[in-house]
C-alpha cells in the first residue's frame, strides 16, 4: 500500500527523500491532485513537505529575498509584491484566491506545469533556486 510521509523538520525531509527517492512530493497539491481526480491516477508513496518548517518561512536581509518551497503562493506573491509593486496586478491575475491559498511556490516552478505563471517573473528577477539532496546543497 501506498505510505504517507509528513515530516516536520528539513532534516527529516532530506533523510525521508533519500529513503524514498521516488515518492511523490506534495504540498498544495493545487495540480497533482487534478492527476487523481480527472485522470485517475495513482500518485504511490507521498512525501509531504508543508509541515517542514524551514521551507515554509520567507526570510529577507539587505541583498536576498529568500521563498521556502512550501510557501503558499499568496504568501510568496505578498513577499515579492512588497519589494516589487509593480508586480502587484500580476499577482492578482494569477489563478484564484483558493488556488493562491493552497498552491506553493515551488510546486509551481518545480512541476512544470504551462500554467505556471509565477516563472515569467522571477526569471526577469533573476531568481535562483537551491537545491538539496541529503546534505548537499546547489
Amino acid at each position: 500500500a501506498p505510505a504517507f510521509y509528513a515530516p516536520v523538520t528539513l532534516e527529516a525531509f532530506a533523510r525521508l527523500r533519500d529513503e524514498h527517492p521516488q515518492a511523490r512530493l506534495v504540498a498544495g497539491s493545487t495540480d497533482v491532485g487534478l492527476w487523481v481526480t480527472k485522470q485517475f491516477r495513482e500518485l504511490g508513496d507521498m512525501l509531504y513537505i508543508g509541515n517542514v518548517r524551514e521551507l515554509k518561512s520567507i526570510e529577507r536581509d539587505a541583498q536576498t529575498l529568500t521563498i521556502g518551497a512550501a510557501v503558499t503562493l499568496e504568501d510568496a506573491y505578498a513577499a515579492l509584491a512588497a519589494d516589487y509593486p509593480e508586480l502587484a496586478e500580476l499577482w492578482t491575475r494569477f489563478a484564484s484566491l483558493p488556488i493562491r491559498n493552497a498552491g506553493t511556490l515551488g510546486g509551481n516552478v518545480a512541476n512544470g506545469s504551462p500554467i505556471g505563471d509565477s516563472m515569467p517573473a522571477l526569471l526577469a528577477l533573476g531568481a535562483e533556486v537551491v537545491l538539496r539532496q541529503g546534505t548537499r546543497t546547489r
